[in-house]
């Protein structure tokens, strides 16, 4: 038996996807990343709709709108983003696609953070948020004094865990996105590394400055924000240099 020496390329685990440019199949992805940011950030909307305020006794203004998210907004949310968030981080591999052929650790990295995404996103991190909230509102109408401590532990319990997964996963996988574009390990130029979903958090702080209904719900879909520039302006950009990949 042959050992795999240090010149033979390892081959082992390409997950079906081959090194060869499918552009039609790459913009397909993107196309249908679109129609799943969507789904996910109306899942944000429905939860994120409301605008803070003093007015509630025993939890902070930021949260104080929850208490009137209604328990059908609660399931809808839940719904679409269970549909939509692990829709939208498989056609990731849309930017996969465009960096394996190029570089293989970048792609591998990159993949590895698709995948954490995938599995801590929608039911790890969007689905408790809606249970937090369900749980405040039912602990408030008990008891309006405990209902921000209950909250607390809750959050600690069931939703900081899986967040702090999610959010290192998040972390590579832009991180390995910027470099790869930037350093010209994609077919595109090296300046469509602007196209990352982190637009998204720069967004949600201009959003939430005014403090009302409509621009936190979008606040709230800060991922999604971005996830619909990157896969937007990418597609625009494989659109324009098509004829010269």
């Amino acid at each position: 038996m042959k050992k795999r020496g240090a010149g033979m390329k390892n081959n082992f685990n390409r997950i079906g996807i081959s090194d060869q440019l499918d552009i039609p199949r790459i913009k397909h992805l993107m196309k249908l990343g679109i129609f799943a940011s969507i789904i996910a950030l109306s899942a944000d909307i429905v939860l994120g709709y409301g605008a803070a305020s003093s007015a509630v006794s025993g939890i902070p203004t930021t949260l104080a709108r929850y208490l009137h998210v209604s328990d059908g907004r609660l399931i809808w949310s839940a719904v679409l983003g269970m549909i939509g968030i692990p829709l939208a981080a498989l056609c990731w591999f849309a930017v996969y696609r465009l960096i394996a052929p190029q570089s293989e650790k970048y792609a591998h990295a990159y993949r590895v953070g698709i995948f954490g995404c995938l599995i801590f996103g929608g039911c790890g991190v969007h689905i408790p948020c809606c249970a937090a909230v369900y749980f405040m509102k039912k602990m408030y109408e008990l008891d309006p004094d405990t209902a921000f401590d209950e909250l607390l532990k809750f959050i600690l319990y069931f939703l900081i865990p899986a967040a702090i997964l999610f959010l290192i996963f998040y972390v590579v996988l832009i991180t390995v996105h910027i470099k790869a574009f930037a350093k010209g390990f994609t077919p595109l130029p090296k300046r469509a590394w602007i196209f990352n979903p982190l637009f998204g958090l720069l967004a949600a702080v201009i959003l939430k400055l005014p403090n009302v209904p409509l621009t936190n719900a979008l606040a709230a879909g800060w991922i999604n924000l971005g996830n619909l520039w990157m896969f937007g302006g990418l597609l625009i950009m494989l659109n324009r240099n098509e004829k010269r990949i």
